[in-house]
């Protein structure tokens, strides 16, 4: 068995059956958010993660939550009644997801599915977790999130853990201004959500050491959302820190 990490496929669908290749039945896969968006498949890889529970492990990133947070805006209102205000923040949500972080494919795709399909999904992203704080593999200890850590007592931590929206923030949508910011005690902490080229000019996986040379931080986001001729979806080996590219 082994267990590997990957982050922001953005509904690139080749790239993601192409991982999925390299699989064993046994193995487990860590995806850090951002399944949606940017490309056509979104729906469709967040719905075999859903049907692989024993395999595949998701948490929340910011694209999974600007489609919870209009889900949710749009059930509260019946559009036939609503007030200018209801209408404003239904369109101001529908701007910043699918118009500014290019949700319509997503959103397309998820008004075409049965209700119960689509209930399925509202309550999957409902109730995924921010972040795996204590994955042991071997001899190391990893923090998984989609974008910076934050020191907290459990081992998984939800949204409903997070009552300060600072705090929700700080999990999927914050961008470290300096990477000590996400060292977290002795473990090793990935992250996906700013793409590695902020860090080493490549879209290669990037791996921060201390000064005794301890890997402390890596971030997996190698620019898939870009779906260029460069770009790539990443995953990483806990057993071995070994890496691939699709």
């Amino acid at each position: 068995m082994k267990t590997y990490v990957i982050s922001d496929v953005h509904g690139l669908g080749a790239k993601f059956t192409n991982f999925l290749r390299i699989l064993d039945p046994e193995d487990i896969v860590y995806v850090l958010g951002d399944v949606i968006d940017r490309g056509p498949d979104g729906i469709q890889i967040l719905q075999y993660i859903m049907n692989h529970p024993d395999q595949f492990k998701m948490i929340l990133g910011n694209h999974e939550h600007m489609m919870l947070t209009y889900l949710e805006a749009a059930r509260r209102v019946d559009f036939e009644k609503a007030s200018y205000m209801n209408h404003e923040e239904i369109n101001y949500l529908y701007d910043r997801w699918a118009i500014r972080n290019q949700g319509i494919p997503t959103l397309e795709y998820y008004e075409k599915l049965p209700k119960e399909q689509q209930e399925q999904i509202y309550q999957f992203i409902k109730n995924l977790p921010v972040a795996y704080t204590n994955v042991k593999i071997k001899n190391y200890c990893f923090y998984l999130v989609h974008s910076m850590p934050k020191e907290l007592k459990k081992d998984v931590v939800y949204q409903q853990d997070l009552p300060l929206r600072e705090d929700l923030h700080q999990f999927i949508w914050k961008r470290p201004s300096f990477l000590e910011t996400c060292h977290i005690d002795d473990k090793i902490v990935i992250s996906g959500h700013t793409i590695t080229i902020k860090y080493h000019d490549k879209l290669e996986i990037y791996f921060s050491k201390d000064k005794e040379g301890n890997i402390r931080y890596i971030d997996i986001d190698c620019g898939c959302a870009m779906n260029c001729d460069d770009s790539k979806l990443a995953c990483l080996c806990l057993d071995d820190m070994s890496v691939q590219y699709f």
